[in-house]
């Protein structure tokens, strides 16, 4: 195989681009992880020298200068100004890459680790913890050399024994485990790391003498510096003389470099020890009771990849997702991690590193400038250089096989144009030898883009990824094509979403995941992607890509995945969406058992969700919210949105909520919490003053919605017309009349002003609770809850009540669901309504008081859990219409019904009873000019004397009151009407002076008159108006309606005039199916003749005698 490298002529084509990598390229190239790797090979004594400084290693030390601005130049002689940043690693200690055994585990306990840090709720644990983490610790592949080492450092101390034989030690190590084979791989760095990788057969190495200033023996150092000079060369040789004082008082730019890089890993590495440990002991089981000689082990031995990386999965592309994170049996490399030491030892160095106090105390500002000085020469004299030479030189041998490789290409095109390019799962790999030209293509396509000559390795992706189709090795090719579409990115200053090729990386994901079974090649290739994708607006189809991730990966890593597709989603301004995975996110958050992550992922979906008709899917975050959140107070605001009235779970489901939401507040110990339901019917809230009246009839009955007009017809008449008259009548017209006893309050009448209440009666409240749900609620204990208690002067609130009401205990029916055919969750039925009555009794000592909420022992469906608790009332007044501020901003006005004042002294009360006909129903079917007779019996209940009794009625022609006189005869009592029509009657003082003492009693008739023509739901409106001798009043009011029909007809006929003849034709106009019950007997028959002269009324008797008879004298 070949590919066609660009020749010199078209020099002005790939390196067109010469300006300096702006700071988003650098951000992106630093996010990715993809980094020069430089590899350090510490003596024990140069990490002696380095832990007086608490860094544990050189390479650590030299950590925070590794960032250089150079020039470097193409195979063609083009400078390019870049900023070469280089990752240096201690591949004997915890600086290699993880191998997938142990990568999971250090990911899990570092995003545990970020998620309880304060800073970290403003951001997704992609961004502050998961990309960073897994791009510094996944280990190399096998279709790249972007993870593998170009040059080694090798640091001895001069202090040592043997400085030269400690050097030449280390340089042995490194050459046995780069040439050595597979059996020496893993002989260099510990067992849970991937063995180091090498860009070239033959890398740059560097050589540095570390001299202890405070310690150590300059003239030793000089001598040992220049015998290793002359081994190997001043070139590659430096000294660092370090340690210059014992405490400096400088700024510490070590410790968040080593804080992020090192979190995590301590517990991670448990972590990873112990699952291997019990899936070894779980195998080990399995395998005893087979009996089989020996475990299979789990790497050949001619293998160099270490257990379940991707470097084997590379010459397997088949191998499903669950190996990378089943152990099944054992070997040399898992042995060493379970047994221990090796890791503990990388435990404690890890635990060093990441360790609170301050880094450097030993380094003065010349050796920090020594040390930037240090890496700034290595990187401009020596590896800048090393890697010039050696792109040049494979670039030279690329171009030599570019004639041989082009007759080739044309071959290989015709006979592959007749095979499908379609991948195959299950395909046999593809592998590449070390000199071959494609792979040659890779590494130096790879070494151009780690030095930042971005258009140059574009060129060279754009090639050799056309090689790898072609010979359809899909996990290569799909490696070329990320690669492609970053450099391009990186390479164009003016791209943009609809010139970007986004089917570069969505096949490279595919090949991944679907076709290579390669998921973290996938992952790594998504960190790409969203980097590049973000950067020019393409949101959705990053999410897209993440999303498709999911469906293979551990929880952990699609819950990672979910949440930062959320955020795209969010910036793509799909929000519905963006909710949706924050959901999907927190559960596999909570099943990668991450309870924060989790937590915080629901509580960003909640807001889409909340009072937008997604009922399961909200009770769902509200659930885990208050199940896993540590903020008491929160949790109980999440639990109480589950008990929410509109509710559409099933009854089971409502009552496990509402004993869930009743456990939480008992646990937290939230004292008078605020209860969601029941439900108050605010302004359905009527107060009643007294003990009377027992029963308050409905609005409508009593007839205060309906008006009455006087007989003007220009007035209208209202039960405060009638207190006003009676008022007068009482107490004389020249008093001004207030409305100072009132009997009731509710939504129709005026509340703008506080009113009395007598004192040492109940003070009562009718409110309506509403169940909601469809299970039925426990009450238990319910009273009334009072503020704003104000007493008269000289007494304390201990008197200020002798009794509170309580209903020990209420059961709310349910709201019964619909059962109707057609009839959906989705149409509500009417909820169930109970009508409570709660009172307090005041004392004469009590000025003021206020009613502010229904207490009440909530003990939920069931009744097993009680929690003490309350119901706020609040009433709004009348909307208020008159100016145009209140009409926009509906302005409403005072409503005092709940607040009371107090009567100093006490009022009368007469216990009230009707009896007759009329007295029976508050609606009554007449006849017209039908009588009827109705008995008021008065009672006085109370210790105050009755001085004035009066009775006003809207319809003085239809109602009479009589009296007993001294004959024993009943009398009309005597009466009054002003110009509205109001009639007010006056009872005799005599009859007043019966109800003086306690007990006494007094019985009046009251006649009530049908009127004479048709009507339907006539109303009567009578109130009885008393007068105590202490000055205070009282009111009793009856109201009934009357409907009305005919019930004879009479027709008079005048037969002759001379003899005073006539006849009257009376019919009877009941049905005859109503006859029976409904006959007339004529009694009486009068005339009234007006005679011309005086105008005078004259009462004529006639006689009567029947013309026809029928059913004798009854018609």
């Amino acid at each position: 195989m070949s590919t066609s490298i660009p020749s010199n002529s078209s020099t002005a084509t790939i390196t067109s681009s010469t300006t300096s990598p702006q700071l988003s390229v650098e951000s992106i190239v630093q996010q990715c992880g993809l980094l020069p790797l430089v590899a350090v090979l510490p003596s024990n004594g140069a990490d002696i020298i380095c832990k007086k400084n608490n860094i544990q290693s050189f390479a650590d030390l030299i950590s925070p200068f590794s960032s250089v601005a150079c020039v470097v130049k193409d195979p063609y002689g083009q400078q390019q100004a870049t900023k070469v940043k280089i990752d240096f690693r201690d591949i004997s200690k915890s600086g290699c890459l993880l191998g997938l055994t142990v990568l999971p585990s250090v990911l899990h306990q570092v995003v545990s680790i970020v998620s309880t840090l304060p800073q970290f709720q403003s951001t997704e644990i992609w961004n502050s913890a998961f990309r960073d983490s897994f791009s510094y610790w996944f280990e190399p592949s096998d279709i790249d050399f972007l993870k593998t080492y170009l040059s080694c450092i090798f640091v001895i101390s001069a202090d040592e024994e043997d400085p030269i034989g400690e050097l030449t030690k280390l340089i042995q190590q490194q050459h046995t485990q780069q040439h050595g084979g597979a059996e020496s791989a893993n002989s260099l760095g510990p067992a849970h790391c991937a063995p180091p990788k090498w860009f070239l057969p033959n890398i740059l190495k560097y050589y540095v003498v570390l001299h202890d200033v405070e310690d150590g023996n300059e003239e030793k150092a000089n001598e040992i510096f220049a015998k290793v000079s002359a081994s190997y060369g001043s070139d590659c040789c430096q000294m660092l003389k370090i340690n210059s004082t014992v405490d400096a008082d400088l700024p510490d730019p070590w410790q968040q470099i080593l804080e992020q890089r090192y979190r995590g890993l301590e517990s991670g590495l448990e972590m990873a020890r112990k699952k291997l440990m019990e899936k070894t002991a779980s195998a080990e089981s399995l395998a005893d009771s087979t009996k089989p000689s020996s475990l299979v082990p789990l790497s050949t031995p001619n293998s160099m990849a270490p257990v379940f990386s991707t470097s084997s999965a590379a010459a397997n592309p088949t191998v499903p997702l669950s190996a990378h994170y089943t152990i099944n049996s054992s070997s040399s490399t898992v042995q060493q991690v379970a047994n221990g030491p090796s890791l503990t030892k990388q435990v404690s160095i890890a635990s060093l590193s990441n360790s609170r106090h301050s880094h450097g105390q030993c380094l003065t500002t010349t050796d920090r400038e020594q040390l930037r000085d240090f890496v700034e020469k290595f990187i401009k004299q020596s590896l800048v250089p090393f890697v010039e030479k050696q792109i040049t030189a494979q670039n030279d041998i690329l171009q030599k096989r570019q004639g041989i490789g082009k007759s080739f290409t044309s071959m290989r095109k015709w006979l592959s144009a007749a095979s499908s390019s379609t991948p195959a799962p299950g395909m046999q790999p593809i592998s590449y030898g070390p000199e071959s030209t494609e792979w040659q293509t890779r590494r130096l396509a790879d070494m151009a883009f780690l030095f930042g000559m971005y258009t140059f390795s574009h060129q060279l992706y754009q090639y050799v990824k056309k090689d790898f189709l072609n010979d359809q090795a899909w996990l290569y090719h799909g490696g070329a094509l990320e690669m492609a579409a970053l450099t391009l990115y990186l390479s164009s200053n003016q791209l943009t979403s609809k010139n970007f090729p986004l089917y570069y990386l969505d096949n490279a994901l595919n090949y991944f995941l679907n076709t290579c079974m390669q998921p973290m090649l996938a992952v790594r290739c998504a960190i790409i992607s969203v980097e590049i994708l973000s950067r020019i607006g393409m949101h959705l189809e990053t999410a897209n890509q993440l999303i498709r991730l999911t469906s293979t990966l551990s929880d952990l890593f699609s819950g990672v995945l979910l949440e930062k597709a959320s955020a795209l989603f969010s910036q793509a301004k799909m929000y519905r969406r963006k909710a949706f995975h924050y959901v999907l996110a927190g559960h596999r958050f909570n099943q990668a058992s991450q309870p924060i992550l989790s937590l915080k992922c629901y509580d960003l979906a909640a807001p889409e969700y909340l009072d937008k008709g997604w009922s399961f899917a909200e009770d769902h975050i509200m659930f885990t919210l208050s199940h896993e959140s540590k903020d008491s107070q929160y949790q109980a605001e999440c639990a109480t949105k589950l008990v929410k009235p509109s509710s559409l779970q099933f009854m089971d489901q409502q009552a496990a909520f509402i004993e869930h939401y009743l456990k939480l507040l008992a646990r937290n110990g939230t004292k008078n919490p605020l209860f969601v339901i029941p439900l108050i019917k605010a302004n359905d809230i009527r107060i009643i003053y007294g003990e009377k009246p027992e029963v308050l009839p409905a609005p409508d009955d009593e007839g205060r919605d309906m008006k009455v007009r006087a007989k003007d017809d220009t007035q209208i008449i209202e039960w405060e017309d009638l207190e006003r008259l009676a008022f007068h009548s009482g107490l004389g017209s020249k008093k001004p009349f207030k409305h100072g006893c009132p009997m009731f309050s509710d939504s129709t009448t005026k509340n703008r002003e506080k009113k009395q209440t007598p004192p040492f009666e109940r003070f009562r409240i009718q409110v309506k609770l509403i169940n909601p749900m469809n299970v039925p609620l426990v009450l238990r204990n319910i009273r009334l809850g009072i503020k704003e208690i104000q007493m008269r002067e000289g007494f304390l609130e201990t008197d200020a009540f002798i009794e509170h009401g309580t209903i020990p205990e209420l059961v709310l029916p349910r709201t019964e669901l619909p059962s109707m055919p057609g009839m959906t969750l989705q149409t509500y039925p009417e909820h169930s309504e109970t009508l409570i009555e709660l009172h307090v009794i005041p004392t004469d000592k009590l000025l003021h008081f206020s009613i502010s909420s229904i207490l009440f022992d909530f003990c939920g469906s069931t009744g097993a859990t009680a929690i003490p608790g309350h119901l706020p009332l609040e009433v709004k007044g009348r909307r208020l219409y008159k100016t145009k501020e209140q009409r926009m901003k509906k302005t409403y006005g005072t409503d005092n019904r709940l607040n009371a004042t107090v009567s100093e002294k006490k009022w009368p009360l007469l216990n009230i009873e009707l009896s007759g006909q009329a007295a029976r129903s508050p609606e009554i079917h007449a006849y017209s000019s039908q009588m009827f007779q109705v008995l008021v019996n008065f009672e006085n209940v109370s210790d105050v004397s009755i001085s004035s009794i009066t009775v006003s009625t809207d319809q003085p022609e239809l109602v009479s009151i009589s009296e007993p006189s001294d004959d024993t005869k009943w009398s009309l009592c005597s009466s009054i009407m002003n110009t509205n029509g109001i009639l007010v009657h006056s009872i005799g003082k005599q009859n007043v002076n019966q109800l003086k003492e306690q007990g006494g009693k007094l019985t009046l008739r009251m006649a009530i008159k049908a009127p004479d023509e048709i009507v339907e739901n006539k109303l009567y409106r009578i109130l009885f108006f008393y007068i105590g001798e202490n000055g205070n009043v009282r009111e009793f009011r009856y109201s009934v309606k009357l409907t009305t029909q005919s019930l004879l007809r009479c027709v008079p006929k005048v037969l002759k005039e001379n003899y005073q003849l006539c006849t009257i034709d009376i019919k009877n106009l009941i049905p005859n199916r109503d006859a029976v019950l409904a006959k007339v007997e004529v009694i009486r028959l009068s005339a009234f003749m007006v005679t011309a002269k005086e105008k005078e009324n004259e009462t004529i008797p006639i006689g009567i005698e029947l013309v026809l008879k029928r059913n004798g004298k009854q018609i």
